[in-house]
């Protein structure tokens, strides 16, 4: 290994270090915010779909009209569910850390298998979130949609295992295609329910009209590393530890929007009628 790729390779083990302290102190963060700010999730029922017909004031439960695709989702769920994005992908960069070896070999090879393991676990929880907060209330819906992040991971598994630039870019194809199918149902169920609660007179929060935008963004930027990587993939000065370094620094800013912002989102006022 020449002296470039050692000083490379302790950069990038810093870099999973540091990654694995953003996380870890998030997730402890937003666990002490959350026991502080202590309620109900404060959701508008016209606003998100649903009927409520009961709230359980001991248990947090909201329990929704008994349409058979509809379910039931405790008040404190998307609370454990953004502690535990930041808290799994903590487990993985510490894990990169003290198992040096076996991950830089990953790296000099060109790939990193266990990243796409934990994308298929947070993105997909990420994309739950998303799914309720965007009023995607029915079962089969939202099973669906999780089902095509994990297909979309998936291919840039694919991407990065296969050394045949053909393969590489009809991975690209299709991942793009399963972003468009995933945010087009979020999308199509938001702006229904945005228009749903003006006409019910509901003052609508600020902070919901500005989750989904930002969101896609944050997961085509993901997209546009697999694209340069796919690009300089074969040529001369191919460095994957660079791209590698791109997606510790997009997982965790993109998590840190979305836990930040449902944070202060999801313990704001709820909406009422004007």
């Amino acid at each position: 290994m020449n002296l470039v790729k050692k000083i490379q390779a302790i950069n990038l083990e810093k870099a999973n270090l540091y990654a694995f302290l953003l996380h870890f102190l998030s997730a402890l963060g937003l666990a002490i915010y959350f026991g502080v700010k202590t309620g109900d999730i404060q959701f508008n029922t016209k606003l998100y779909g649903y009927d409520i017909i009961n709230y359980d004031e001991d248990t947090f439960e909201l329990t929704f009209s008994e349409d058979p695709n509809n379910f039931k989702v405790p008040g404190v769920a998307l609370k454990i569910l953004v502690v535990l994005i930041f808290f799994i992908t903590a487990m993985f960069h510490i894990f990169y850390y003290k198992n040096k070896t076996f991950y830089l070999s990953e790296i000099y090879n060109g790939r990193n298998r266990i990243r796409w393991l934990e994308y298929g676990i947070t993105s997909t929880l990420m994309i739950f979130v998303l799914c309720v907060i965007s009023g995607v209330k029915q079962y089969f819906a939202v099973l669906l949609i999780c089902f095509l992040n994990i297909c979309m991971i998936s291919f840039g598994y694919f991407l990065e295992m296969s050394e045949k630039l053909e393969v590489k870019i009809v991975c690209l194809v299709l991942g793009f295609f399963a972003l468009t199918g995933i945010f087009g149902v979020l999308f199509g169920n938001f702006f229904p329910n945005l228009d749903a609660a003006k006409r019910d007179n509901y003052d609508i929060p600020d902070w919901v009209k500005g989750v989904l935008a930002p969101m896609i963004l944050w997961w085509i930027s993901f997209g546009v590393v697999a694209v340069l990587n796919t690009r300089a993939f074969g040529k001369k000065n191919y460095d994957f530890m660079r791209y590698e370094r791109y997606y510790i620094i997009l997982s965790y800013l993109s998590k840190a929007f979305m836990g930040y912002y449902l944070a202060f989102g999801l313990t704001r006022k709820k909406a009422e009628k004007s």
